[in-house]
């Protein structure tokens, strides 16, 4: 969506930003992932003015994306450093720890750098607690409570679930006020109103419509047709499945300090704890509170809990610093890193770059084999056109291929994502493709295919990878079908229909573990089961 506003490139945004019924506000990734992706292009505009160098857009898209959340991260690096300086010299050992565990956690090295809302939640979060535990100001002051409110209701609009999140701390906050609490509850009330107001109007300009993107959000979720929809799951799936799979040993860990250290027999009100004390007690109780909520919602996904992290960390009375916590946390890490942080789904990106600097053939910089068409005999008038299918894969954003890309003008790629439930088997899924008339190749077996480099005439697998058929006699538009899938998926009936022209392995869907039983049961390899190829729809 951003890259589509802010790029002027075809999107097919989210469901979540529909215009009719918007259940999130565009002004948030706006705000996140709007300067970066403005900075990259203005540099490439740079770049190809001066030496003429053209750099896919798509590839330099996902990179500032990326990098931009990358450094996103040391939110919590810093949030960890200043409160150890905060809460004196005996939390300076703990932090020290916590800081080593938020750095080498999975979820900070796989989920943190993926532009999710929970992601941005999850940084919310840490910059809520810096603001109440950390942020040196006078205790009359108005000035934290204000910052309070903005954080609440900027949160809300991100995703509505920090409310639950930031609701113990907001109370702890105004118990700790004392005779000045009419004051502040006016001036949390009025900034809080403020934010909500200017974010509303963003919202409503934007869409055309009034419209409270929150409200939405509720009004969409508690519908259960529409959770159906995205799948429903047990209750108890966050607490007894989901947690355990974010935070392993630490979870353990947390919970054993908690009950064996007696902190919470004591009854002095929260003036009389130490501030450690209170920091703790407020975590715990939006840690149960949200997971609560969360469990109580029948569509569960492990992302959903990402914020609770920060929770955990400042949750325990100690950290564990022994040998055995250590091993089992690196082992735990590594092992979850390898699965969603490189071969879930793995191949999504690598492939979609791929695709885009095939299509983009002027991308020389980026090596021979990756050129698209030979360009020695293009006319200005020549337009080369890929649709691209993604079959039994992850939706991918068409924002990804940044189709029109001012360095290569004559290129275009529409994207479209077939979904399994509407195309269960490869018959329905060539129905589909024939009923749309997708453009497919002539049947090159041994003949020469004139838009490959003078080095690879000949069809082969290569060759293929560079051909384009004209949509009609004289005419200056050529066009070809690609299809991404995994090479699980491709039976007697695709295999006439299609050629593979590249393929990524290291792609694992643990949605559909069971194709790749059966590909190895039917004789295929093991390694060539978790690979995703692209293939060239061809006449049948």
């Amino acid at each position: 969506m951003v890259a589509g506003d802010f790029l002027g490139v075809y999107d097919n945004r989210p469901w979540e930003y529909d215009p009719a019924f918007p259940c999130r506000s565009p002004l948030i990734p706006w705000l996140t992932s709007g300067p970066p992706l403005l900075t990259i292009n203005a540099l490439l505009f740079v770049i190809r003015s001066t030496i003429g160098l053209k750099i896919p857009l798509g590839f330099a898209t996902f990179v500032a994306t990326r990098l931009s959340y990358f450094f996103y991260s040391f939110i919590g690096d810093s949030v960890i450093r200043d409160l150890s300086r905060a809460l004196g010299p005996a939390e300076a050992i703990a932090s020290s720890n916590r800081g080593w565990l938020y750095a080498s956690s999975y979820i900070t090295l796989a989920y943190a750098m993926r532009p999710f809302s929970n992601t941005l939640e999850l940084h919310l979060v840490m910059v809520l607690i810096w603001t109440i535990f950390g942020y040196q100001s006078p205790k009359s002051s108005i000035q934290k409570t204000i910052v309070i409110a903005c954080l609440l209701a900027f949160g809300a609009f991100a995703r509505i679930t920090f409310v639950l999140l930031g609701l113990p701390f907001a109370l702890f906050h105004f118990a700790t006020i004392g005779r000045s609490f009419p004051k502040h509850v006016a001036a949390f009330s009025l900034a809080g109103i403020l934010t909500s107001i200017a974010i509303i109007t963003f919202d409503s300009l934007y869409m055309g419509h009034f419209v409270i993107t929150p409200l939405n959000f509720l009004r969409y979720n508690s519908d259960p047709a529409n959770l159906a929809l995205h799948g429903m799951h047990p209750r108890w799936l966050h607490a007894m499945v989901n947690l355990p799979l974010l935070f392993g040993p630490l979870l353990v860990a947390t919970i054993f300090n908690l009950f064996s250290s007696g902190q919470w027999r004591s009854l002095k009100p929260i003036k009389s704890h130490s501030m450690t004390m209170n920091l703790r007690r407020t975590c715990t109780a939006s840690f149960v509170l949200t997971l609560a909520a969360l469990s109580a919602v029948p569509h569960q996904e492990p992302r959903f809990l990402i914020p609770l992290f920060p929770l955990l960390l400042f949750m325990a009375p100690s950290i564990p610093r022994g040998k055995i916590f250590a091993v089992s946390w690196i082992g735990f890490n590594f092992a979850l890193l390898f699965i969603y942080g490189v071969v879930h789904q793995g191949g999504i990106a690598p492939t979609s770059l791929w695709i885009e600097r095939n299509a983009k053939g002027g991308a020389r910089f980026l090596g021979a084999d990756s050129l698209g068409v030979d360009r020695d005999h293009e006319t200005p008038s020549d337009v080369f056109h890929s649709d691209v299918l993604f079959w039994r894969s992850y939706s991918v954003p068409s924002a990804l291929f940044s189709v029109p890309d001012p360095g290569f003008p004559s290129v275009n790629i529409s994207v479209t994502n077939v979904y399994p439930s509407d195309t269960p088997d490869s018959i329905s899924f060539l129905k589909i493709i024939d009923a749309a008339h997708y453009p497919s190749l002539p049947s090159l077996n041994g003949i020469a295919s004139p838009n490959a480099p003078t080095s690879l005439k000949f069809a082969s697998e290569v060759a293929l990878a560079y051909s384009y058929a004209p949509r009609s006699t004289g005419s200056d538009v050529y066009s070809r079908t690609l299809i991404v899938m995994p090479l699980t998926s491709v039976d007697e009936h695709l295999a006439r229909r299609t050629r593979r022209i590249w393929r990524y392995c290291g792609h694992v869907a643990l949605e559909r573990l069971d194709d790749w039983k059966e590909w190895v049961a039917g004789g295929g390899r093991r390694w060539e089961g978790a690979c995703l190829g692209v293939y060239v729809l061809v006449d049948g």
